[in-house]
Parts: C-alpha cells; structure tokens; sequence
C-alpha cells in the first residue's frame, strides 16, 4: 500500500514497489548479470515430465525426485496450510514428487524428505503467493523433521549399569561381612 506524500512521516524511507529483479540493476550492472536476471524474470515453469518417464529421466529433465505420492505411502506426511492450489495445477498419480493437495482440509501435504532439488522444482511450478509459501514451510518443516528426530533410547544401557552395580554392591557385601 503506498501512502500519498502528504501522509508520509518525516524520517521515513518510501521504497518503489519492483515487480522485477532486474529493476533494481543500476543501468552500468555488466552486461552478463543483466541478461542472467532479464532469464530469470522470463524463465517459464518447469515442464512436469510425461507419465511413464523412468525416475532417472524425471531427474534429469525436470529436477523432481521421481518418486510418486504412491510410492513414498511410507513415508512421515509433513503439511502446511493452502486455502487453494493455483488455477490449473492439480498432482495426478503420476506426479513425479511425493505430494498431494487435500482440499477437505485445504492443506498441501508432502511424504518425505524434501530435497533441495524437489523444493526448487515445486516452487518454480507457479508463482502464486499462497502456494509458495506452503512450499517454504513444507520444506522447513520437512528439515526440521529430520533434525529432530528422538535420540536413541539408551534405557537399556541404564538398566545393565544399574544391575552390575547392584550385584558388585552384592559381592562387596558378603565379602565384608563373611571376611571377617
């Protein structure tokens, strides 16, 4: 929202709006970084590959994982909150990333670890706001998860140091008392 010039407090910088990142270059930016940003404010969205592409070429071509909603059903299910995909996108059976939108719940919901591959090549498939921020918190969830795994319960390595100290306090005993 931008304010007209009378509203604006004193001290406070009024910054343009930029819709395009090349906006910010100043004209002398080198030649190369100029064409580098001007490809990426036009790259269009991944292309998602054609069902029956072996999970090797759905790597290749796209950069998604290759692994289908179906084939992750093991997997712990990480989810965030989308009121609704974008026009036009919907996650078939062959999908080639484990993911899947339950409108019932309006959460969009991921099986697995997201690789840094998967999150960039989901959050290139549109560039709607809601959506990209559903894929931001999956994959932070998504790292969290794997980070925050329980230690290893070790009770048992308790228990055996407990018995063995019970049983030398055991043997110290009668040794005390029958040494005598």
């Amino acid at each position: 929202m931008r304010r007209s010039d009378e509203s604006k407090s004193p001290g406070v910088v009024q910054r343009p709006q930029v819709s395009r990142v090349s906006e910010f270059l100043p004209p002398e930016a080198p030649p190369a970084v100029s064409e580098r940003l001007r490809t990426l404010n036009n790259a269009a969205a991944p292309a998602v590959p054609a069902a029956g592409a072996t999970p090797a070429a759905r790597i290749d071509e796209t950069g998604a994982c290759g692994i289908t909603w179906a084939q992750a059903a093991e997997k712990v299910e990480i989810s965030a909150k989308l009121e609704q995909l974008p026009a036009g996108m919907a996650f078939g059976e062959d999908f080639p990333e484990p993911i899947q939108y339950d409108a019932q719940r309006k959460l969009l919901v991921y099986r697995g670890f997201m690789t840094t591959l998967s999150y960039n090549y989901l959050r290139k498939l549109s560039r709607d706001l809601g959506y990209i921020a559903a894929i931001d918190e999956v994959n932070i969830k998504s790292t969290m998860a794997v980070y925050e795994q329980p230690a290893p319960r070790r009770g048992w390595l308790w228990g055996l140091g407990g018995l063995a100290l019970a049983a030398a306090a055991i043997v110290l005993f009668f040794v005390l008392r029958h040494g005598h």
